[in-house]
């Protein structure tokens, strides 16, 4: 084996998301982003965009020494299962984000702290955008989570466990032609299962289900005809017809009637009667 066919392997950095959970992180994502872009421009006229860009996996300790600096972060709540997240931008983002929303944008990000009343603003956006992403989760109900406060230095955070493997969810918030990184930050382990869980919806609904389905379906009444045959006869034949002639069918007594159910054939039956009544009897499926 060549050195070229090495490949190195950060043992920092553990393995990120299967192809399956991808696949529905990408599907939410996309809704989120569609969402967002919908329910921010009926707030404010913006061109904001934001587009998911990928997933990562590191220990907390380790990606708060990777997180943007300065920045200003916001936890998240997920309020069903009481697990926290983070999202994080970095300080000249919201900066920007709350100079447009006060109509005075400005063409080069600034480096500076936020007032009291621009973070105030800033909240409202991110409150925007944690309604965003909870109303556009995959599942049939919408996924409780809520922004619960402000993490003014994401970096020096102690809300997890510095050894808590996190992903690191990256977007790309566009505003103008101007481009900005965002980060979601979630504790792998009980997202992942969040992700497995939409996947395949529980046993006891899907049994649930077709109970309902096969009761319902026992008392829907059907149509049912026999066919006891066919003749062609010329029109002169046809207005010569009276009372008491015979008309002879393409069928042999000896071969069974076909039985129709809503216009198909789906049985074969010999005719006869029961009691006063016609009546076939079934001799075989077809």
């Amino acid at each position: 084996m060549s050195d070229s066919d090495l490949k190195k392997f950060d043992f920092q950095k553990p393995s990120g998301l299967s192809k399956d959970l991808i696949e529905q992180l990408r599907t939410w994502m996309n809704s989120f982003s569609n969402l967002f872009r919908e329910k921010w421009s009926g707030i404010i006229a913006s061109d904001i965009e934001i587009q998911y860009q990928s997933d990562t996996a590191y220990s907390f300790a380790v990606l708060k020494n990777r997180m943007p600096k300065p920045s200003v972060g916001y936890l998240i709540k997920f309020m069903d299962g009481g697990v926290d997240s983070m999202i994080v931008l970095g300080r000249s983002t919201a900066v920007s984000i709350v100079m447009e929303m006060t109509g005075d944008p400005f063409s080069e990000p600034e480096e500076r702290n936020l007032s009291t009343v621009e973070n105030a603003l800033f909240e409202i956006f991110t409150r925007e955008l944690v309604a965003a992403i909870s109303e556009s989760w995959i599942d049939q109900n919408t996924l409780k989570i809520d922004c619960t406060g402000q993490e003014s230095r994401p970096h020096r955070s102690r809300i997890f466990n510095p050894k808590t493997i996190m992903l690191n969810l990256k977007f790309q918030l566009t505003q103008g032609d101007k481009v900005f990184d965002m980060f979601w930050i979630v504790p792998q382990t009980p997202f992942e299962q969040l992700l497995s869980d939409s996947i395949q919806p529980a046993p006891n609904v899907e049994n649930q289900f077709r109970g309902m389905l096969e009761e319902r379906t026992k008392n829907v009444k059907v149509n049912l005809s026999v066919l006891l045959g066919s003749a062609e006869l010329s029109f002169s034949e046809m207005t010569e017809l009276s009372a008491g002639d015979v008309i002879v069918l393409n069928r042999k007594i000896t071969d069974p009637l076909p039985v129709h159910v809503e216009e198909k054939e789906k049985f074969s039956a010999w005719p006869g009667r029961q009691g006063n009544t016609q009546a076939v009897k079934i001799c075989k499926a077809v």
